[in-house]
C-alpha cells in the first residue's frame, strides 16, 4: 500500500492543479471510488474530490447489507434482482473478509398461500444468484425459527431461510479508494468543488474544462482542468449541477432510512430477519452486525438538511413498536438503543407517492454543460454502475482504453476470520499487526470493551487519508457508531495519544466529532 496520508495531502493538491484531468470525479462515496478506480485502471488519468469524507454520506449510513433484492424481484424489476445477485456473487470474491454470507429468514404469516408464493420467489433468486447446493432457500419449522429468532410471535407459521451477504459500508468504500489509489488515481478529501469551469464563460453549449477547488482545512484555493466532469455526488448532486451553471430540472429525491442499534444481548439473533409491516409493502430486517442487533430501516422521502442526517425520536419509536409487535417477549424499549444513524437514498424524481416503490436501478443523466450525473442503484451494484459510467467516458474521450477490469481486482482480499483486525483490513492487517508491535500502547483498545485498537488508527492515518478523529471513529472504525457513549468518554484520550502521528489539535478535533454525532 502506498503512503496515503494527512501529511501528502498539500503534494496531492499541487499535483491536482499542475496537470489536465481525462476525468474529474466529484463524490467520494462507494459510486465515486468505483467510478475512480475503474477509470484508473483503464489508464484513464482519474482525479476525484470530496467535499468531507470519503463515505461520510449515505455510503456510511446503509443498513450494511449486500443483497440480490428480494424485494426488487416482488416488485417485478427482475432486471436489479439479476443484477444484484451477480454482483453480490462478485464482491464475495473480490473481498470475502469483508463481505460473508448472512443467513435470512422470512416468517411466515400467511399459511400455506404465502409460503408457496414466497418460496417460489425464492427459487427464482436462488437460480439467479447461482446458489450452491449448501446455500439454497429452506423451509424451517416453528421451532427451528424460534431458535434463530427468540421471542417471535406465535402469529408466525415457520419461515423461509434464505442467503444474501452482509458488509462494513465504510470499510469497503476505502477498501475501493485505496485501490483506486494504487491504480494511480488522486483521491482528495475535505476537498470543495466551490465551481465548475466553462470554456465559453457560461454561454450556450458551453462545456465544463475545470474547477475551481477549496482545501477546507487549509483554506487554500486551486484551480484544475479536465476533459470530463462526472456528478456522483448522491442526494448532494442537483445541488453540485448548479455550480455547473446547469438550468434543468432537478433529478433527485431523497429518502430517509433511519436505524437503531441494541445490544446483542438484548435480541440474541442467529440470522437476520425480514418482516413484513402490516399494510405495506415496506419490511423491516434484523441484522447482526458487529455484536450489536441492527434494526431498520424507514423509508420516506426526505426533504430535510441533507448533511448529517439522524434517527429522530419518532423514527426510533417507530422502529421499536414494530419489533415488539413482531416479537413481543423482548419488549424494547428506548433506554435499550446504545446507537443509531440515518441516510440519505438517492432516488431518481419520480411520480410515486411512496418512496418503497421507486426503482433503484440507476441512472445516467448528461446535462447541456456535459457533466454527466450518476444517482441511483445501490451499494451491492456500485462496481456495475461504475463500469457503465466509464464505458461512457471512454466514448467521450475519443481514445482507446482497455474493457473494464474491476471483475478481478482484488479489494484487499483474504479468508474470512473471526480476528477483527483481519475482517476489517483484508491482506493489509498484517501491516497494521506490524504498526501493534511498533509500541505497546498501539495494541490497547481505543474505547474499553470494543475491539479496535490504536494500531488500525495509526493504519487509517498513514494509508487511509483519515484526517479528523471524526473519520477515524465513525468512519475507518466504527466505534462511534457501536458505542458512542463510550466513544465521548474516550475521545479526548484517544485524540491525545494520536496527536503526535496526527498532527492535530485534540479539542479542536473533540469538538467536531461531537458535532458529527451519529
Amino acid at each position: 500500500m502506498v503512503d496515503w496520508s494527512d501529511q501528502t495531502r498539500d503534494q496531492d493538491f499541487e499535483r491536482l492543479a499542475s496537470q489536465e484531468w481525462d476525468l474529474l470525479v466529484v463524490g467520494g462515496g462507494i459510486t465515486g471510488c468505483g467510478i475512480a478506480l475503474d477509470a484508473a485502471s483503464r489508464g484513464i488519468k482519474v482525479a476525484l474530490l470530496e467535499q468531507y469524507d470519503f463515505s461520510s454520506g449515505t455510503s456510511s449510513r446503509s443498513s450494511k447489507l449486500i443483497h440480490g433484492g428480494l424485494r426488487y424481484l416482488k416488485q417485478g424489476q427482475l432486471w436489479t434482482t439479476l443484477e444484484s445477485s451477480r454482483e453480490k456473487g462478485l464482491l464475495r470474491k473480490l473481498a470475502p473478509h469483508l463481505v460473508r454470507d448472512l443467513p435470512f429468514l422470512f416468517p411466515i404469516s400467511g399459511g400455506w398461500k404465502q409460503r408457496t408464493i414466497v418460496g417460489l420467489g425464492l427459487w427464482v433468486y436462488d437460480l439467479m444468484a447461482r446458489r450452491p447446493r449448501g446455500l439454497l432457500h429452506q423451509h424451517l419449522s416453528t421451532q427451528e425459527t424460534e431458535k434463530m429468532i427468540p421471542g417471535l410471535s406465535e402469529k408466525y407459521d415457520g419461515s423461509l431461510l434464505y442467503f444474501d451477504a452482509e458488509t462494513d459500508d465504510a470499510r469497503l468504500t476505502v477498501h475501493v479508494a485505496k485501490r483506486a489509489v494504487m491504480e494511480g488515481a488522486l483521491l482528495l478529501n475535505y476537498a470543495k468543488v466551490e465551481k465548475f469551469l466553462l470554456n465559453g464563460d457560461s454561454a450556450p453549449g458551453s462545456a465544463i474544462s475545470g474547477a475551481m477547488v477549496r482545501d477546507t482545512i487549509s483554506g487554500k484555493e486551486y484551480t484544475l482542468r479536465a476533459k470530463l466532469a462526472i456528478n456522483a455526488t448522491g442526494v448532494w448532486c442537483d445541488e453540485t449541477r448548479e455550480r455547473a451553471h446547469v438550468s434543468e430540472d432537478k433529478l433527485v429525491q431523497a429518502s430517509k432510512g433511519a436505524h437503531i442499534l441494541i445490544p446483542y444481548e438484548r435480541l440474541p439473533i442467529s440470522g437476520a430477519a425480514a418482516l413484513g409491516k402490516p399494510g405495506s409493502n415496506r419490511l423491516l430486517f434484523l441484522i447482526p452486525w458487529e455484536g450489536r442487533t441492527l434494526i431498520g430501516t424507514t423509508d420516506d422521502f426526505y426533504d430535510g438538511p441533507l448533511n448529517n442526517p439522524q434517527a429522530d425520536e419518532i423514527e426510533t419509536a417507530s422502529l421499536l413498536e414494530q419489533v415488539n409487535s413482531a416479537l413481543p417477549q423482548i419488549k424494547l424499549t428506548k433506554a435499550d438503543v446504545v446507537g443509531s444513524f440515518a441516510g440519505l437514498r438517492p432516488l431518481a424524481k419520480s411520480e410515486h407517492q411512496d418512496s418503497s416503490k421507486v426503482s433503484r436501478e440507476e441512472r445516467i443523466h448528461e446535462d447541456e454543460t456535459g457533466l454527466i450525473t450518476i444517482l441511483g442503484g445501490k451499494l451491492t451494484t456500485y462496481r456495475q454502475m461504475a463500469e457503465n459510467v466509464v464505458n461512457l467516458v471512454a466514448k467521450k474521450l475519443g481514445r482507446s482504453f482497455p474493457r473494464c477490469r474491476t471483475k478481478s481486482i482484488s479489494l484487499f482480499a483474504s479468508p474470512v476470520s473471526k480476528d477483527p483486525i483481519q475482517s476489517s483490513f483484508g491482506s493489509e492487517a498484517m501491516r497494521v499487526q506490524r504498526i501493534a508491535d511498533e509500541c505497546p500502547r498501539w495494541r490497547q483498545p481505543m474505547v474499553p470493551g470494543q475491539s479496535p485498537i490504536y494500531a488500525a488508527a495509526i493504519y487509517a492515518l498513514r494509508y487511509e487519508r483519515a484526517v479528523k478523529l471524526s473519520d477515524l471513529l465513525l468512519r475507518r472504525t466504527r466505534l462511534g457508531v457501536l458505542d458512542w457513549k463510550g466513544t465521548q468518554v474516550s475521545a479526548l484520550q484517544i485524540a491525545n495519544t494520536l496527536a503526535e502521528e496526527a498532527r492535530w489539535n485534540p479539542e479542536r478535533e473533540v469538538a467536531g466529532l461531537l458535532e458529527e454525532q451519529p
